[in-house]
């Protein structure tokens, strides 16, 4: 099926992106604004009909799959996952998500629980007094995971501070300064996103890894918004290096032209990530990579089943009696959504890898999902100018600023909002109106008007707003997705540019915001 899914593809028309794909090759409701992609993602429906052709198939003799052919499907998903990231394919395993993979990796290392996934486990890596070094800006459930991992191992967390005085603070010589300062003695490992979810940055991870390489720390990626959202970690590192700092220096079509970002290139120890995000998997896709031997017979799999202690990936691969079908629709989502003809290394099915699957087979749920928007470097190139386009177009239209310029981005971008009203927010966040109408329309200032008209009338227009209760007002009043965060005081919304996006979902937002100012 990989090899149909793949030729099909090959003889796709010009890319397209925007609305028609959306409507060609996802299932979202054409009612509704999606510009918060960056949240859960949104999966392709080839992803998900070759998932379900998966499902069916193991249901017609389940102890058949399950018991003598799952493991090898699996494997077989994990070795071509690992080709298209750049990684090998005893580096890498699949889980369900990166908080899967966090949690795995912290737990092991910093929280002592690291027994070891074969014989000759590392045994326990942290102890008292050892140092993890985290940035303020990470994703908040990470650091949870690390405080309750320090405190059963006696190991110290520290934050380096970050999100007080953005956007000065996101400037890579600047976080590489401040990560720098708060290494001591002690400093075990660094704990890093490669991009922030609430500030939407794009941190300097392979300078981080580079720096704690040289001071002998481990360094731990959360990926979860990497895969899909650029081709390569190079180029935006190597423009910030002192001998680079000219982007004329750069041939940038030629980075762009490489398939998929190389975790290799990153110098991690660990690096955890997505693929349902911006990969456009089928939902609960994710992947662990290790990069050392030693390393990986430390990391324990959340679960303890069967195949624990047999080796790295035996021992990650059975969580129990589950579904596993999203992830042996992987290969051929690579292959036919993503043109793997473009990446490096052999992706075409061993002989006869799939021939037992007779579901696969149906390709009537696969050759039009094929035809879909072209290479990942074509894709990343839409969404970085989408991106651009409507950073510049909300700014204007609101007479604010992003919290960094969109050029530093390549999908998601924090831009401040406008004084808003209060009682209008309210107003449309409560749903009890019709105001789905006005934001599609030039009437705005009649939308206003109503909303202060409102039981919420009675609410000064200078009471102050916080970041869900405009969220809820764009969901609720104008059926639009987007998340609204607080920075510095400031409410922010956080657009993401999908493959699936367009100049005119941005207009809606625009125009939603224009309904709730302050007049």
């Amino acid at each position: 099926m990989a090899e149909v899914i793949a030729s099909e593809a090959a003889r796709a028309p010009v890319p397209v992106f925007g609305h028609a794909l959306r409507d060609a090759h996802f299932g979202l409701d054409p009612n509704w604004t999606f510009i918060n992609h960056g949240a859960f993602g949104a999966p392709c429906r080839l992803g998900v009909a070759v998932a379900a052709a998966w499902r069916s198939h193991a249901e017609r003799q389940p102890l058949k799959f399950i018991d003598r052919e799952l493991f090898a499907h699996m494997v077989e998903s994990q070795r071509v996952v690992a080709e298209w990231i750049g990684a090998s394919a005893d580096e890498l395993v699949l889980v369900p998500n990166a908080t899967t993979g966090l949690n795995a990796v912290i737990a092991s290392v910093v929280g002592g629980g690291g027994g070891g996934c074969g014989s000759g486990g590392g045994g326990v890596v942290m102890g008292v007094g050892d140092e993890v070094l985290y940035l303020d800006v990470g994703y908040g459930s990470v650091t949870t995971m690390l405080h309750r991992a320090c405190r059963r191992s006696g190991a110290r967390p520290v934050a380096v501070p970050i999100a007080a005085d953005l956007p000065f603070s996101a400037a890579p010589s600047e976080v590489l300064r401040r990560v720098e300062a708060a290494m001591t003695p002690r400093t075990r490992m660094l704990i890093v996103d490669d991009v922030t979810s609430n500030t939407a940055l794009v941190l300097p991870v392979a300078e981080l890894c580079a720096l704690c390489r040289s001071r002998g720390v481990l360094s731990l990626v959360d990926g979860a918004h990497s895969i899909g959202s650029r081709p390569t970690a190079t180029l935006p590192y190597l423009r910030s290096l002192p001998y680079l700092r000219s982007r004329a220096a750069l041939d940038e079509s030629a980075v762009l032209g490489r398939s998929t970002r190389h975790v290799a290139e990153v110098g991690a120890d660990f690096i955890v990530g997505n693929l349902h995000k911006w990969g456009c998997a089928p939902r609960g896709t994710g992947f662990m990579y290790v990069a050392s031997a030693a390393h990986r017979r430390i990391v324990e799999p959340p679960i303890i089943s069967h195949g624990f202690g047999a080796g790295f990936a035996s021992s990650m691969v059975w969580a129990g009696a589950k579904d596993y079908s999203e992830f042996l629709a992987l290969p051929a989502l690579i292959r036919g959504w993503w043109r793997a003809e473009d990446a490096p290394g052999p992706l075409q099915d061993p002989a006869g890898a799939h021939q037992d699957a007779p579901g696969m087979a149906a390709t009537a749920v696969a050759p039009d999902m094929a035809r879909r928007s072209g290479s990942l470097a074509e894709s990343v190139n839409y969404q970085r100018r989408t991106l651009s386009e409507a950073v510049a177009m909300l700014s204007d239209a609101w007479g604010t600023a992003p919290l960094v310029p969109a050029s530093e981005g390549f999908n998601m971008s924090l831009v401040r909002l406008p004084p808003l009203d209060p009682r209008s927010v309210l107003h449309f966040a409560s749903g009890d109106c019709n105001s789905r109408s006005s934001s599609s329309s030039s009437g705005t200032t009649t939308a206003a008007a109503a909303a202060a008209d409102s039981s919420t009338s009675d609410l000064p227009a200078s009471a102050t707003l916080t970041g869900k209760a405009v969220q809820d007002a764009l969901h609720f009043g104008h059926a639009i997705e987007c998340p609204v965060k607080t920075v510095g005081g400031q409410l922010y919304v956080r657009i993401s540019a999908a493959v699936y996006n367009e100049r005119s979902d941005y207009e809606a937002l625009a125009r939603a915001v224009d309904a709730m100012r302050r007049r």
